[in-house]
């Protein structure tokens, strides 16, 4: 077993959370007997599971539904791999590892990607809640943790009992998680999520010593972007921890971004962590932190938008009743929209069944994007046989907000952080829990959403935990100004790396529309500053794993015979 392992409890106001587990024998046998199904339904935690069973010729790999570990296999020299981080695997020597061209066309134009195949071939992902059997007659994968079969379950649509649920089960996972360590860093932004972690981990029971950072932007961004100390000041004062406030300055240089090279498929790059990880490390050292917590997997748990997708989820559930005009009141002002284009929307997909494709909800803005890989991309079965989450392979009794649900809880954060190095803190986000993420899908987006609002029953469920006037915010901090700024003080850098990289070379981007964004007008760069920053990570990831090919890069990537 690699990771944590945490027994189930029964939800209680009153949970002071669980200690990790240590498994007994006796436990190790009955989780072997059970094929590792009693994994999912008696513990939950972050983990990958290995079971052996010496009577029968079969391996079961087990990854834990909240993803948070991540899991990739290949299989060379007649031996299957299964790894967590790519380097290990790499050191082995096995087998030389080249870019699946076919993966990097499609992220080009869909940066979520979440299908089976990653950016190197050979080298595939084992799904959140996925097991595989691995035996002489190869591999037989079976998701025993899917969120279809959870949402389909009866619905929790009483709002006071299902705030009351949630802050038990926040608590006792926070609790669980806070126990493992004697000290915490926590990142407070200010926000909703991160606040609703600080609150609840004020009390638990192990005490640990709880340290936050927060960052603000410098004085030159400060009239676009945000500076939200004053909601971080507030949420610190509440819970009675000390608060380090540190600038945010664009002053990295990106060429650090080279490291990114570890992962098995560029990851999305959030450029704060070029230097923040940094600070990070050294604080976590100087007050004992043998963590890093955070709050995030908040927004898609809790449910930040699309808010009009509530009404067709109510219309879906309940039908045209007396409240249903409320319902789309509400959403209609929140929306900025008609009452009658509410309704309209809210008709068509709960009422008539109207489609919902999860690629189009993956579609990132093209604009650099050569015609030839838009043309490749577009074919469908190209998409959603290799490159779309298996989850979404089959078609679902499921209203469309919750589809939209699922598919953003389909993304866990990453444990290993671009940059990371062996002595970094432990990532810890305690709002991705198996637990909490199972009482969400039962509960209606219109309920998560009542009256309109973003994450509302997370902003009732934890009213005496958070300050009133984080629960009162509506809007989060912008980045762009400092994303902007930071590609502006690497211009020759950015410059050089993209118009004369592979990803230009090989047509996947489109030189013109780069070279004009790129002119070195600093407004130019406004234009699309994190698409920008993104293909930059992308590029640096390619050349690392391309330069070990011997063979050539195809021209133009095309999908191979399915």
């Amino acid at each position: 077993m690699l990771g944590t392992l945490f027994r189930r409890q029964p939800i209680s106001n009153d949970s002071a959370g669980s200690e990790p587990v240590i498994l007994s024998e006796g436990e190790s046998a009955g989780l072997v007997q059970s094929h590792g199904r009693d994994l999912i339904s008696r513990y939950w935690g972050r983990y990958v599971a290995i079971l052996s069973d010496a009577a029968a010729p079969v391996t079961r790999i087990i990854r834990d539904p909240s993803g948070h570990l991540p899991c990739y296999k290949t299989h060379a020299a007649g031996i299957h791999f299964y790894f967590s981080r790519l380097g290990d695997y790499s050191r082995l020597g096995v087998e030389r590892l080249s870019v699946n061209w076919d993966y990097m066309a499609a992220r080009m134009v869909f940066s979520g990607l979440q299908g089976r195949e990653t950016g190197l071939k050979g080298i595939e992902e084992l799904h959140a809640g996925e097991c595989d059997a691995v035996g002489s007659d190869g591999i037989r994968s079976e998701f025993y943790w899917h969120p279809f079969r959870i949402a389909q379950s009866p619905p929790l649509e009483d709002p006071a009992e299902a705030a009351s649920n949630l802050r038990a089960t926040a608590k006792t996972c926070i609790h669980s998680w806070a126990a493992c360590y004697p000290g915490v860093l926590h990142r407070l932004s200010g926000g909703l999520d991160s606040s609703v972690v600080l609150g609840c981990l004020r009390d638990a029971p192990s005490r640990p010593k709880i340290t936050c950072v927060t960052y603000f932007p410098e004085q030159e961004d400060r009239l676009e972007d945000t500076d939200e100390r004053e909601y971080a000041r507030a949420a610190a004062s509440q819970a009675e921890c000390p608060l380090i406030e540190i600038p945010r300055a664009p002053t990295s240089r990106l060429s650090q971004m080279s490291d990114m090279g570890s992962f098995p498929m560029p990851v999305i790059f959030n450029s704060r962590n070029v230097e923040e990880n940094a600070v990070e490390r050294q604080l976590a050292q100087e007050y004992g932190a043998g963590a890093r917590f955070g709050g995030e997997g908040g927004d898609q748990l809790f449910f930040q938008a699309p808010i009009l997708a509530s009404v067709g989820d109510y219309l879906w559930h309940r039908g045209i009743d007396r409240s249903v005009f409320r319902r789309v009141r509400d959403v209609a002002q929140a929306e900025q929209l008609s009452v009658w284009r509410v309704l309209q929307k809210g008709i068509s997909s709960g009422l008539l069944g109207a489609p919902w494709d999860a690629l189009t909800q993956l579609f990132q803005a093209a604009e650099f994007v050569s015609a030839e890989v838009l043309a490749t991309v577009q074919r469908t079965d190209f998409l959603q046989k290799r490159f779309m989450h298996p989850w979404f392979s089959t078609a679902a009794s499921l209203p469309q907000g919750k589809l939209w649900h699922i598919l953003w809880l389909s993304t866990a954060p990453h444990f290993y952080t671009a940059l990371a190095r062996e002595d970094d803190p432990e990532r810890v986000e305690p709002l991705t829990s198996q637990p909490l993420a199972e009482l969400c899908l039962q509960i209606p987006t219109f309920v998560l959403t009542a009256g309109g609002k973003d994450r509302a029953l997370a902003r009732r469920a934890f009213a005496q935990d958070v300050p009133a006037e984080i629960l009162e915010r509506q809007h989060k901090a912008s980045i762009e100004s400092f994303i902007r700024r930071t590609l502006a003080n690497n211009i020759q850098f950015v410059r050089e790396t993209l118009l004369e990289g592979i990803l230009v070379r090989q047509r996947l981007l489109d030189r013109k529309p780069l070279e004009a964004a790129l002119s070195g007008c600093y407004g130019r760069i406004a234009a699309a500053p994190t698409s920008l920053f993104d293909y930059v990570g992308v590029e640096l990831w390619v050349r690392r794993w391309a330069e070990q090919q011997p063979e050539a890069c195809p021209v133009i990537p095309r999908p191979t015979a399915l």
